[in-house]
């Protein structure tokens, strides 16, 4: 046992027997190593798992291989990644992934699909995009991300628009117009054929300058490139996306009718015209145009096959195989049909000038010459008027088309309002109504000068007058000679135009006094009172631009500032403006307008106008005081004439609807029709009041569907398609189109159609009758309308007899009107009648012998009074 006088050993020095400092530098590599091969591997993942996938079904395939790699690692999870070897192997497991096909495509196509992306920005930027390749690159990149096909691969591409429209305008305006001039000196057969074996008595000198739409079909068709017309087929996949392949047949069919009808027609004056040229390269020409309408419409009698047929059928085989390449070749069709015939026209030539073969023939046979004089000029004046019948009798043709078209509306009633005012209304209505009257008269006025040109020759020139006074015979029955159909229809049209304008003046007239009577108890006592308040001023002397003077009654110049407009604007510091229509003003009124010019279109911030003549400046203010004092009267006065007005003229007011469209595919179909119409317009430098081409092109192309509202306005016969910016209200613009554009786009249709336009059924309706004056001068059915032609081309009626219709309770009587020796006779027809019936049945049926055993009836001794 130990204890403390025991010595204490001395032991030596411990002498350390590991490298301990050197294994603390090896501990830290393997630490570093380790730490290294744990991000090495971290970094593999996180590069996995980062990458940029777009499509779900990559998201999922890629995640499924991240947990696996999970999965690998837990095998791993306490291994020594300092080992290089191990990290390796794991990093090689992350790699794998990234290698994987299906991963690499995923982020392949995610980076080609935000390229695209970022490249359509881009374009939209540069105002370079366009709905239809928004809806293309959409739909196709719809596809792939969609899909749930890892196999699938992402094909689409963002197109920048091509501007079609500018490039089109482009070719038409470089197109270089054609053109012929041929001289008839021969007559016509009944066919149109050249009657050589006669010689006129004048020759016709016909001719014409013209792009027409085949020729820009054919420039257009050329110069399209493979753009363009790639182009023309995205706005068809774009337009008929909500079309089935049922919707798609029936608008190819559609547009098979349209066009087969159109060539028919063209094929037809084409084989005309050939019967009248004798020039070679003329009848080549012709010949060429024949020979390709016939291989459009096809020709059994020479075994020619119709390409239209073909082409139908082959687009209804491809509307059930590709859809789409359907939609564009349909879409792509009609905008070059549109073109076409939106921007052909033609200046035709038409003169009567002395004919050298007829004038040598005057010298040595100037006997037989003027035998036949006569029967060669009805021959010429038959084919010409037939041309011009077709100008003349036009719109009425039309307003006649689309009434027999109308059907019952069903459940899709379109409502139209009008300003919601009654007067408002009433005023537009009787406006609107005068209007039609006033392009009636026009239409009167270029049927005499028509026809009077016809009879015309190089040195005897007809005068209106001597045709005006042919017709009122005509009306009359005294006419000699025989008529051919043409003239007789335009004889027949300045009648009844005549009969209408007479009726509704009158009718007017007798609203008009009627107002007086009950607002100011009489209208002379009126006209007395204000002719005692002008006495005052005396008249007005004034100088036409020549240096003539011309003397004005202060009547006159009251008249004349009644039609002044004042127009004020400008907010806080507001301007007055003075207007007159020059269109309403009598060629007396315009002298006037001419002394007083100074004062009109000025803005000035002072009411008082000047003409630069303090004298004329002062007669104007003295008159314009009785005009300010009388105003009213005035205008309570055309109110109630409106008022009393508006049962005949009702039909002719201004009224708008809203435009239903089924779905924003129809509404961008309609804006490309609108803006075709648009480009027309402005090509041939045409607008109006509230319509600029270039302001709707702006607003169609730049703007969304969902940013435009449309709209209908119809003034009577007259329609516009307004066109409103949502973002601003007050920026609506009119666009005239036709009555024709209205029923047959397919937005549209017949129910936007103003289905009362014939003053003289309203007139029968509300007024009783259709003759005011009850007399044989102004009836509704003249000597010409009554009875037929005989082979020999006699009248199988040659009695003045004329007819009219009078509504009694809820039948339709006629009266006829026989002019004798001793006055008129009327015979009130004792049976109510269809209308249709009697004008197309009975009337024609007619001769002599009828119409005398008719009013025997009623007159025994009728053989007497009409010898």
């Amino acid at each position: 046992m130990a204890s403390w006088a025991d010595k204490i050993p001395t032991f030596n020095p411990y002498v350390q027997q590991l490298p301990v400092e050197a294994m603390v530098k090896v501990g830290m590599a393997k630490q570093q190593q380790y730490e290294e091969g744990v991000q090495k591997i971290q970094t593999s993942i996180d590069n996995v798992a980062g990458l940029d996938v777009a499509r779900d079904v990559d998201k999922q395939y890629l995640q499924s291989k991240l947990d696996a790699l999970g999965n690998n690692l837990k095998t791993v999870a306490a291994g020594d990644f300092s080992n290089f070897q191990l990290v390796n192997s794991v990093s090689g497991m992350a790699k794998q992934i990234s290698k994987d096909e299906n991963v690499i495509n995923a982020v392949s196509d995610t980076s080609k699909y935000k390229k695209e992306v970022a490249y359509k920005e881009q374009l939209k930027k540069e105002g370079k995009t366009s709905p239809n390749r928004d809806f293309d690159f959409n739909r196709d990149s719809g596809k792939w991300l969609n899909s749930t096909e890892l196999k699938d691969r992402f094909n689409a591409g963002y197109v920048e628009h091509t501007d079609v429209n500018k490039k089109v305008l482009d070719i038409i305006d470089k197109l270089h117009p054609g053109g012929f001039t041929k001289d008839i000196i021969n007559p016509l057969k009944n066919d149109g054929s050249i009657n050589y074996e006669l010689i006129a008595d004048v020759m016709h000198r016909q001719g014409a300058k013209e792009v027409t739409e085949e020729q820009i079909k054919v420039a257009v068709n050329s110069m399209l490139d493979t753009k363009d017309l790639d182009e023309l087929a995205s706005q068809g996949r774009y337009n008929y996306q909500s079309y089935t392949p049922e919707d798609l047949k029936e608008a190819a069919t559609r547009s098979y009718d349209v066009t087969k009808k159109d060539y028919t027609q063209k094929l037809t004056a084409l084989q005309q015209q050939l019967l009248t040229t004798s020039d070679l390269g003329q009848q080549e020409d012709i010949n060429k145009s024949i020979a390709f309408y016939k291989d459009q419409l096809g020709d059994e009698k020479e075994n020619i096959a119709s390409s239209l047929d073909a082409k139908l059928s082959s687009t209804l085989e491809n509307i059930v195989t590709n859809p789409d390449g359907a939609r564009g070749s349909l879409y792509t069709t009609n905008y070059l049909s549109q073109i076409g015939n939106g921007f052909k026209y033609r200046e035709v030539v038409d003169e009567v000038l002395s004919n050298p073969a007829a004038d040598y023939k005057l010298k040595v046979q100037s006997l037989e010459l003027d035998q036949i004089k006569e029967s060669n000029l009805q021959a010429y004046r038959k084919e010409q008027l037939k041309v011009d019948y077709v100008k003349i009798g036009q719109e009425e043709r039309k307003i006649k088309i689309e009434e027999d078209k109308l059907k019952p509306l069903g459940g899709n009633l379109i409502t139209f309002k009008g300003s919601g005012d009654p007067t408002i209304d009433n005023l537009d209505s009787l406006k609107n109504a005068n209007e039609y009257l006033g392009e009636l008269s026009s239409q009167n006025d270029s049927i005499l000068s028509t026809l009077a040109n016809q009879a015309s020759s190089a040195t005897v020139k007809a005068n209106p007058k001597d045709i005006l006074k042919k017709i009122q015979e005509y009306r009359d029955g005294k006419y000699k000679g025989t008529l051919d159909m043409d003239t007789k229809a335009n004889f027949d049209a300045y009648i009844q135009n005549s009969n209408i304008i007479a009726n509704q003046t009158e009718l007017r007239n007798k609203k008009e006094d009627e107002a007086y009577r009950e607002l100011t108890g009489d209208k002379g006592t009126l006209n007395s009172s204000l002719s005692n308040q002008l006495s005052r001023h005396g008249g007005l002397s004034v100088k036409s631009k020549d240096g003539i003077s011309y003397n004005f009654t202060p009547r006159e110049v009251y008249d004349f500032l009644r039609k002044e407009k004042w127009e004020v604007g400008g907010g806080q510091a507001p301007w007055t403006k003075v207007k007159v229509d020059v269109e309403t003003l009598s060629p007396r009124e315009k002298l006037l307008y001419a002394s007083f010019k100074n004062r009109y279109n000025v803005a000035t911030y002072a009411d008082d106008k000047t003409t630069g003549n303090k004298t004329i400046d002062a007669y104007i203010g003295g008159i314009g005081n009785v005009v300010s004092k009388n105003a009213k009267v005035h205008m309570d006065v055309t109110k109630k004439v409106a008022e009393k007005m508006a049962p005949y003229t009702g039909g002719f007011g201004t009224d708008q609807a809203s435009i239903r469209f089924k779905d924003n595919t129809d509404k961008g179909g309609f804006i490309s029709d609108l803006t075709n119409i648009a480009e027309a317009d402005l090509k041939m430098k045409t607008g109006g009041a509230n319509y600029k081409p270039e302001t709707v092109m702006s607003t169609l192309t730049k703007k969304s569907a969902e940013e435009v509202d449309f709209g209908v306005e119809r003034k009577g016969g007259q329609y516009y398609i307004q066109v409103v910016n949502k973002a601003d209200l007050t920026d609506v613009q009119m666009v005239p189109v036709t009555a024709d554009f209205v029923a047959n786009n397919p937005s549209l249709g017949q129910n936007y159609l103003n289905k009362n336009l014939d003053l003289s059924e309203a007139f029968l309706r509300n007024g009783g009758t259709t003759n005011i004056f009850k007399d044989y001068k102004h009836a509704r059915y003249t000597t010409g309308k009554i009875g037929g032609t005989l082979p020999d081309g006699n009248r199988t009626v040659t009695l003045p007899i004329a007819a009219d219709l009078n509504r009694k309770g809820t039948g339709i009587y006629p009266t006829f009107r026989l002019k004798t020796k001793t006055g008129e006779l009327n015979l009130e027809y004792p049976y109510p009648i269809d209308i249709g019936e009697f004008q197309n049945n009975y009337l024609p049926s007619l001769n002599n012998d009828k119409i005398i055993k008719l009013f025997k009836t009623q007159y025994p001794n009728i053989e007497n009074l009409i010898k």
